[in-house]
Order: C-alpha cells, then sequence, then structure tokens
C-alpha cells in the first residue's frame, strides 16, 4: 500500500500549505512580541509549527523537519510556562522562521532544501534547555497537563467492520495469527481543517508499515491517493506491537481528530463481525477560541425549552464554498476574450442604432433593440466577473510588512507602531505583483526620513512612539493607497536648499513655484535630501523610481505634508490594467482616450470670453482658474501637427492632472466615457513617422465603429509640456 504513493504530485499543495503555514506563524510572532501572554496566539503557533514539521516529513524534507520539530519545542516550553517570551526568544523564532522560509524556496525553485542550519539547531536546543521560568504558576501548569492527557473513551462496536476481504487476504490474516502476530481493525478520522487529505493518508500507512502490515484499507489505495474519501478511512493491520504503541505512532502524527482501534481474532476479521468493544481515543488538541466558543453554544442550547430547540435544528445550515483553482495564463486569456467581447458589444450597440433610425415601424428592429440589450447585459456581466476572478485582496500584499517594519525599527534603533488596514480591499493580481516594491520604497522613507529619534521626538513633546499607517480603500473604480506617518514631514525649505545645490533649479525659478510643486522634487532621479546616507535610505534612489512605478501603472502619486507633523503619501490606482474608463474626445480628425482617472473637469469658454479669459504667457496659452493660471495646449502642438479648430465660436478644454499639476487640454469634440480596453502599439510607436519622436501616447483601443482611438499617457504628457514651456 505504502509504496504506491508518489509523493511529488503532492509538492504543490504542500508548497501552498506551507506558504499559508509560514505566513501566519510570521503574524502570530509579531502580536506574541506585543502580547507575550496572549496564550491563544501562542497554541495556534504551536499548531503551525506541529502542521509543518508533520508535512514536511511526509514529503521527505527531513532537514526542514527537524527546523521546525526545534522551533515547535521551544513554542511547547512556552505553553507550558517553562520559558517566558522574551525579546532574545523572538529574535530566534524569526530567525528559524526566515530558515524555514528559504527552505520552501529552495524546493519551489526545484532543489533540495538543504543547508547549514547546525549553529541554528544548536541555539533553538540552548534556548530549550534552559531552566522553568520562577514566574511560572503551579496550577496553571498543571491545567496545561491535564488538558493534555489522554481520556480513552469506551463505545460499543457495532460488529460489523464493513471491509470485505478475498481469498489471499484471509490467508494472510490466518497465517499472521499461528505466528503469534496482533489483528488490528483501525479506524482514521482526519481533523476538518486539513488540506492535504492524501498527504495525511500517506503517512498513516507510512508510520504502519514500519511497524507491520496493511492488509486492507477502506477506501482502498488509488481512492485514498485521489482524495476520493470524506475524512474517514478503516483498515485491517497485523503487527507484533502492543495496540498502545500502534495508537501512539498513528496519533502523533498532525491533523489526526481520532483514532479508533480493537484487537481482532482472525475468524472476526474474517467474519466481518467484531465480538468486543472498540476503544476510541479523541487526539488531544488545543481549543481555539472559536471552538471554545461554539461550546457555550451548545451548552446554552442544552437548557433551551424542546420548541426553541426544535427550531434552531430546523434553520438551514449555510452553504459550502466551493472553489477550483485556475492557472493565472487562462484567466489572462478570457480577460482578452473578453476585451475583444466588450469592442464588439460596442459596434453592435451602434449598428443597431443606425438600423433601429432606418426600421422605425419593423418588427425586426424591436427585436434586434432587444437582442442588443441583452447582449449588452449579458457582456457587461461577463466582464464584471472575469475582473472579480482575476482579483486578490491586498492583504497578500500588506501582509508581507509587519515583519520588515519591525526589522526596520530595530535597525534604525526607532520605537515605531505600524497600523494597517483595508486589508480586504480588491485589486487585480497585476496590479498587486507590481506594487510591492513600490510600497517597500515608501514604507522604508517613512521609517528612515519621516519618523524621527526617540530622543528628538521627546524634545518636541510627541509620543516617543513613532505611528506609521498604510491603508487602502475604493474610491468610484480606483482604489486609493496611503502611507501616513506622524514625523518629521517635509520642510520646503529644505528640498529648496538641495535643490539648489544639487543643481536641479535656481533660486528664481524656485522663487515661482508653490511648496506643493518644490515638495514634488523629491520624485526626481538622484534628488536627496539627506545629509547622511545608509543602507536604508539617502542615495538619491527610490522615490524617483517609485514615481515611474505608479505611472507605468497608469496611475498618479501626490504628497501631503506639515513640517513638524508628518507626510502623508497618497497612490491613486486602477482597479485593474487590462480595461479603463476613459473620456473619448476628438481633435486634429484624431479619435484620442484620455483616462478617467487624470480628468479633473471639463470647461467651455464662449467666443466673446476667449478674449479676457485666455491670455499669452511666453507665447503660450493661458487661463486664469479658480485662482491658478492654467497652461493651455492643443493636441496639433503636442504632436506637431496642424490644427484647424471646428467651432471658432467656442473653446473645449479637458482639464488634467498629474503629479499634482493641471494642464488644459484644448479640443474639437466631446464624444463621450467608455470602458477601452488598452492594446499595445508594439513597434509602431518606436518606428512609425507621425509618433516616432513624440511621448505621451500609452497605447491604442479598437471603438465599436471600428476606429482606431490612442490613448493618452497624461503624466508623460504633463511632464514633457512642463520641460518645454521652462526651457523657452
Amino acid at each position: 500500500m505504502g509504496d504506491t504513493y508518489d509523493t511529488s504530485q503532492y509538492i504543490s499543495i504542500f508548497l501552498s500549505e506551507a506558504e499559508d503555514q509560514l505566513e501566519k506563524i510570521e503574524q502570530a510572532l509579531l502580536e506574541l512580541e506585543k502580547e507575550s501572554d496572549n496564550k491563544e496566539v501562542l497554541n495556534e503557533m504551536f499548531r503551525y509549527f506541529h502542521t509543518l514539521k508533520g508535512s514536511s516529513a511526509a514529503m521527505g524534507f527531513t532537514l526542514m523537519s527537524e527546523v521546525a520539530h526545534k522551533g515547535e519545542n521551544i513554542l511547547d516550553k512556552i505553553r507550558k510556562g517553562e520559558m517566558e517570551v522574551t525579546s532574545d526568544i523572538v529574535d530566534l523564532m524569526f530567525e528559524c522562521l526566515d530558515t524555514l522560509n528559504a527552505m520552501k524556496d529552495m524546493i519551489e525553485n526545484g532543489e533540495e532544501p538543504v543547508m547549514d542550519v547546525d549553529e541554528l539547531l544548536e541555539k533553538l536546543e540552548k534556548a530549550a534547555s534552559g531552566t522553568p521560568s520562577s514566574s511560572t504558576d503551579k496550577k496553571e501548569k498543571e491545567e496545561v497537563k491535564e488538558e493534555q492527557k489522554e481520556e480513552p473513551q469506551e463505545r460499543s462496536f457495532e460488529g460489523d467492520i464493513g471491509i470485505e476481504l478475498n481469498e489471499y487476504d484471509k490467508l494472510v490474516l490466518e497465517e499472521a495469527e499461528q505466528k503469534g502476530l496482533n489483528i488490528y481493525y483501525i479506524e482514521v478520522t482526519l481533523s476538518s481543517e486539513t488540506l492535504m487529505k492524501a498527504v495525511r493518508a500517506f503517512m498513516v500507512f507510512n508510520k504502519l508499515k514500519e511497524m507491520g502490515e496493511v492488509v486492507k484499507s477502506v477506501p482502498d489505495a488509488s481512492d485514498l491517493e485521489a482524495e476520493k474519501f470524506d475524512r474517514d478511512f478503516k483498515l485491517i493491520f497485523i503487527s507484533k506491537e502492543d495496540k498502545d504503541v500502534v495508537y501512539k505512532a498513528i496519533a502523533n502524527i498532525s491533523e489526526i481528530e481520532r483514532v479508533e482501534i480493537k484487537p481482532l481474532k482472525a475468524k472476526e476479521a474474517i467474519s466481518g463481525k467484531g465480538s468486543q468493544p472498540l476503544e476510541e481515543k479523541t487526539v488531544p488538541k488545543e481549543e481555539t477560541k472559536k471552538e471554545q466558543d461554539v461550546k457555550k453554544v451548545e451548552k446554552t442550547a442544552q437548557t433551551q425549552p424542546k420548541a426553541a430547540k426544535d427550531k434552531a435544528q430546523a434553520k438551514p445550515q449555510k452553504k459550502q464554498e466551493h472553489t477550483i483553482r485556475v492557472s493565472i495564463e487562462k484567466l489572462d486569456v478570457l480577460l482578452n476574450l473578453v476585451g475583444e467581447l466588450v469592442i464588439d458589444r460596442s459596434k453592435l450597440a451602434q449598428i443597431g442604432e443606425i438600423l433601429e433610425a432606418r426600421y422605425k415601424e419593423s418588427e425586426i428592429s424591436d427585436e434586434l433593440r432587444d437582442t442588443v440589450s441583452h447582449i449588452e447585459r449579458i457582456a457587461n456581466d461577463l466582464q464584471e466577473n472575469i475582473m472579480k476572478a482575476r482579483m486578490l485582496p491586498i492583504g497578500q500584499l500588506f501582509s508581507r510588512f509587519p515583519r520588515m517594519m519591525r526589522d526596520l525599527s530595530r535597525k534604525m534603533g526607532k520605537k515605531i507602531n505600524f497600523i494597517m488596514s483595508g486589508e480586504d480591499t480588491e485589486l487585480d493580481r497585476t496590479v498587486i505583483e507590481e506594487m510591492g516594491d513600490l510600497l517597500i520604497h515608501l514604507l522604508r522613507n517613512a521609517v528612515d526620513h519621516g519618523i524621527e529619534p526617540e530622543e528628538e521626538r521627546i524634545a518636541k513633546g510627541k509620543d516617543p512612539v513613532g505611528t506609521i499607517k498604510l491603508s487602502a480603500r475604493h474610491e468610484e473604480s480606483h482604489i486609493i493607497i496611503e502611507i501616513e506617518d506622524d514625523g518629521g514631514g517635509i520642510d520646503p525649505e529644505k528640498i529648496k536648499e538641495a535643490a539648489i545645490r544639487k543643481g536641479f533649479a535656481t533660486p528664481e525659478e524656485l522663487s515661482r513655484l508653490s511648496d506643493e510643486e518644490i515638495i514634488n522634487f523629491i520624485f526626481l532621479p538622484g534628488f536627496s535630501s539627506a545629509k547622511k546616507v545608509t543602507d536604508v535610505s539617502g542615495r538619491g534612489v527610490g522615490l524617483d523610481a517609485v514615481k515611474d512605478g505608479i505611472e507605468r501603472l497608469k496611475g498618479q502619486i501626490e504628497v501631503e505634508s506639515v513640517p513638524g507633523k508628518g507626510s502623508k503619501f497618497i497612490l491613486k490606482l486602477p482597479l485593474t490594467l487590462a480595461i479603463i474608463k476613459a473620456l473619448l474626445v476628438e481633435a486634429i480628425n484624431i479619435t484620442f482616450a484620455i483616462p478617467l482617472i487624470s480628468v479633473e473637469e471639463i470647461i467651455r469658454i464662449k467666443n466673446e470670453e476667449i478674449p479676457s479669459r485666455v491670455k499669452m504667457v511666453k507665447g503660450h496659452r493661458v487661463i486664469k482658474l479658480r485662482g491658478m493660471v492654467l497652461p493651455l495646449v492643443s493636441m496639433g502642438e503636442i504632436f506637431d501637427m496642424e490644427d484647424k479648430e471646428k467651432d471658432p465660436d467656442r473653446m473645449l478644454i479637458v482639464v488634467v492632472k498629474a503629479d499634482q499639476r493641471k494642464l488644459g487640454i484644448i479640443v474639437d469634440e466631446l464624444i463621450g466615457g467608455q470602458d477601452v480596453v488598452i492594446k499595445s502599439l508594439g513597434a509602431y510607436l518606436g518606428k512609425g513617422r507621425l509618433f516616432g519622436k513624440i511621448p505621451g501616447l500609452a497605447g491604442s483601443t479598437i471603438l465599436g465603429s471600428g476606429k482606431v482611438a490612442l490613448i493618452l499617457d497624461i503624466a508623460t504628457l504633463v511632464k514633457d509640456i512642463e520641460k518645454k514651456t521652462r526651457r523657452e
């Protein structure tokens, strides 16, 4: 039976389970560092180590199992009150966790998880061999031991074993009895939380194989291997070992909820009838808070009147949610097909309008209108659901930061309270993958440059513990991520000094800029106001990479800062990069799509108002908009093409914003808002005569009419227009 198992087929399941367990261990360690007496967190972490130890051993990763076992021993000592949670112990457990993560990564890369861990194992052994804490309460230790005692319970055996034996099996049992070997009937129940049922079954069979021979199992080997069973399986086993030895061997395997074992005579096994009681032992485990709450509810229910009980029993149970793993590549293909459907949906709607206008009185026209409407609804629902399938909670990204912030704060010698919120906010997986390094830059910057040293904070009358907040939320069709600190803030005067010193601007140029524009110098390549270079930041790299990354994701970044009180970096990103909401406009006989994330407002200026509102400054048109000067530019000026205004009686201006700078783009006509599918322009963008030397295009899209619309890259446009006006 045991020889039929091939653990290689379970490697992906093992890695998925191990990654989840290691993440939960990291979170639990961070909580335990703050609340050393939190027994619930401690017990959870112990179970994760125990499960990881067992599953890695089952997969043949002996060294990984040994490291997890040593870590488990320390947690067991703490649980029993024989050790205290100290900063040294937490650091050691983090070192153990890092080693396990490194081994997991090696397995993921197809390597054997073999590394030099002798020093770590020695540290863990020394820590575990420490003397019991003098502050340990004796009564508490006795309660823990009492909880861990195994209480065998007797229950009547039904008599029907339910395992059919063939002639060969019967002969094996008779010979075993003649040789004086023990015959056992065993039932095993796995925990309801078990993810790798086949691996757990393999571990049971592997352990039994060391002590004897499994004669028969129900389900059989192939069904167990294919996980075609619920949580229970039973078997006939022969061994020279005593019943208690067999029980302990199975019970020590992780995620085993119950073991039932009964000695049989060969005659009983062959007939399928048992004559003695079946001994059932429930494998001891720590109760979670949820399980304790369930017990309280059950105890309360026992005292309820019968009518109330009947009513509670009649209540329908929550339907179990079923999931299936789908490769990202398949979702990408589906999304691309949906994108094509979105294009055809718009085209079909336009055809429907034309035919309806031509055949108003026709029944076919009515049917076509209904069909087009129905297809639009289906396409919208399909698009929405495919997008949801690609969405992941941003908490998967956020979960890596608490540990990083802990290590950074200790390295920098600063006390920091790190607060996260909005982890359930969902975002396209592509955006999440790109956001990791960008957020790391901003968080490192907040620790190094934002939060002041403890002595400085005390001198300013601040809390010696600095606060950094990381939050996410949905806002219309975008996601907003904020990194806020209560540190020293960004001083515009220091930015000015650094800008002049490094040659980024002259005093005269800086005098014409607002504080917001001056603060934006921190995003320029090579700009840094740090007087000391550290291995955390201060080399003039980081924030420019963040800005470029955000723009690559078609997003925006803004900074709000009050000197002495703190700073806030605000990231505004689209939910997905595949389909965006855009404002379609027409100019120079070309249709353009402006991402709605960049559109601030639309202004219409009548012909008679143009002389009074539109002014010329250094050869460029500007208007005054609510106290600020707004530069104007036409599509013809942007792309160096002849620009003939279609309607001389009015001026139509789309106000866009990027990097806290606004620009007014003059267009001929507004077409309206529409979901557009982004298509890459490919090599043509770099070789074509029309667009070869002109930046500012993010891609293209195909409209329902079949026309191609060019998607504007607003961030690049604003930047290039500003450079051009400065040179002139």
